[in-house]
Protein backbone atom coordinates (compact mmCIF):
# COMPACT_ATOMS: atom_id res chain seq x y z
CA UNK A 1 0.00 0.00 0.00
CA UNK A 2 2.04 3.04 -1.12
CA UNK A 3 0.51 6.14 0.08
CA UNK A 4 1.79 9.73 -1.91
CA UNK A 5 -1.10 11.97 -1.47
CA UNK A 6 0.05 14.12 1.50
CA UNK A 7 -2.51 17.29 2.66
CA UNK A 8 -0.51 20.18 4.03
CA UNK A 9 -1.80 22.13 7.13
CA UNK A 10 -1.23 25.68 7.50
CA UNK A 11 0.21 24.77 10.61
CA UNK A 12 2.71 22.06 11.94
CA UNK A 13 1.30 22.56 15.27
CA UNK A 14 -2.08 21.64 14.25
CA UNK A 15 -1.33 18.89 12.28
CA UNK A 16 0.53 17.20 14.94
CA UNK A 17 -1.81 18.08 17.06
CA UNK A 18 -4.32 16.01 14.92
CA UNK A 19 -1.59 13.36 14.93
CA UNK A 20 -1.79 12.70 18.37
CA UNK A 21 -5.12 12.24 18.16
CA UNK A 22 -4.81 9.61 15.31
CA UNK A 23 -2.41 7.74 17.36
CA UNK A 24 -4.16 7.49 20.27
CA UNK A 25 -6.86 5.63 18.21
CA UNK A 26 -4.63 3.56 16.18
CA UNK A 27 -3.07 2.39 19.53
CA UNK A 28 -6.88 1.45 20.48
CA UNK A 29 -6.81 -0.55 17.43
CA UNK A 30 -8.72 2.05 14.26
CA UNK A 31 -6.75 1.08 11.46
CA UNK A 32 -8.36 4.15 9.64
CA UNK A 33 -6.74 6.33 12.22
CA UNK A 34 -3.07 4.62 11.18
CA UNK A 35 -3.51 4.85 7.43
CA UNK A 36 -4.32 8.37 7.92
CA UNK A 37 -1.29 9.12 9.42
CA UNK A 38 0.51 7.08 6.48
CA UNK A 39 -1.66 9.11 3.84
CA UNK A 40 -0.09 12.26 5.86
CA UNK A 41 3.37 11.71 5.81
CA UNK A 42 4.19 9.20 3.40
CA UNK A 43 5.39 11.51 0.67
CA UNK A 44 7.99 13.50 3.32
CA UNK A 45 8.73 10.00 4.25
CA UNK A 46 9.52 8.87 0.53
CA UNK A 47 11.63 12.12 -0.71
CA UNK A 48 13.64 12.07 2.79
CA UNK A 49 14.63 7.79 2.05
CA UNK A 50 15.36 8.71 -1.74
CA UNK A 51 17.24 11.48 -0.64
CA UNK A 52 19.12 8.57 0.67
CA UNK A 53 18.78 5.51 -1.39
CA UNK A 54 18.99 7.52 -4.81
CA UNK A 55 17.05 4.58 -6.19
CA UNK A 56 12.76 4.88 -6.39
CA UNK A 57 12.14 1.07 -6.27
CA UNK A 58 14.80 0.92 -2.78
CA UNK A 59 12.84 4.19 -1.80
CA UNK A 60 9.59 2.71 -2.14
CA UNK A 61 10.53 -0.70 -0.60
CA UNK A 62 12.15 1.27 2.40
CA UNK A 63 8.78 3.22 2.55
CA UNK A 64 6.92 0.37 3.04
CA UNK A 65 8.92 -1.31 6.10
CA UNK A 66 8.76 2.18 7.42
CA UNK A 67 5.14 2.05 7.90
CA UNK A 68 4.73 -1.62 8.70
CA UNK A 69 7.18 -1.30 11.52
CA UNK A 70 5.36 1.57 13.25
CA UNK A 71 2.08 0.22 12.69
CA UNK A 72 2.75 -2.87 14.72
CA UNK A 73 4.56 -1.13 17.49
CA UNK A 74 2.60 1.61 17.85
CA UNK A 75 1.99 0.89 21.08
CA UNK A 76 5.32 1.89 22.19
CA UNK A 77 5.43 5.37 20.56
CA UNK A 78 5.41 7.54 23.71
CA UNK A 79 4.85 11.17 22.30
CA UNK A 80 8.31 12.57 23.31
CA UNK A 81 8.20 13.73 19.48
CA UNK A 82 5.97 14.15 16.54
CA UNK A 83 4.72 10.74 14.90
CA UNK A 84 6.10 12.38 11.87
CA UNK A 85 9.93 12.57 13.13
CA UNK A 86 9.56 9.11 14.58
CA UNK A 87 8.48 7.99 11.50
CA UNK A 88 11.21 9.59 9.61
CA UNK A 89 13.39 7.88 11.91
CA UNK A 90 12.32 4.89 11.40
CA UNK A 91 12.69 5.14 7.54
CA UNK A 92 16.43 6.96 7.72
CA UNK A 93 17.28 3.95 9.52
CA UNK A 94 15.68 1.16 7.46
CA UNK A 95 17.83 3.38 4.41
CA UNK A 96 20.64 3.22 6.04
CA UNK A 97 20.64 -0.85 6.80
CA UNK A 98 19.59 -1.08 3.29
CA UNK A 99 22.54 0.74 2.08
CA UNK A 100 24.53 -1.04 4.48
CA UNK A 101 23.22 -4.85 2.83
CA UNK A 102 24.60 -3.28 -0.73
CA UNK A 103 27.74 -2.78 0.02
CA UNK A 104 28.17 -5.59 2.01
CA UNK A 105 26.84 -7.37 -1.02
CA UNK A 106 28.89 -5.54 -3.66
CA UNK A 107 32.32 -6.01 -1.24
CA UNK A 108 31.25 -9.88 -1.18
CA UNK A 109 30.95 -9.87 -5.27
CA UNK A 110 33.94 -8.15 -6.09
CA UNK A 111 36.17 -10.39 -3.70
CA UNK A 112 34.96 -13.31 -5.82
CA UNK A 113 36.72 -11.83 -8.61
Amino acid sequence: MLIYAATSSPSGMMTDSCDIHLVAAAKNGDHQAYAELCRRHSQRTLRTVLRITRNIADAEDTLQEALLKPYTHIGEFDGRSAFSSWLIRIAINAALVLLGKRRSQASASSGEN
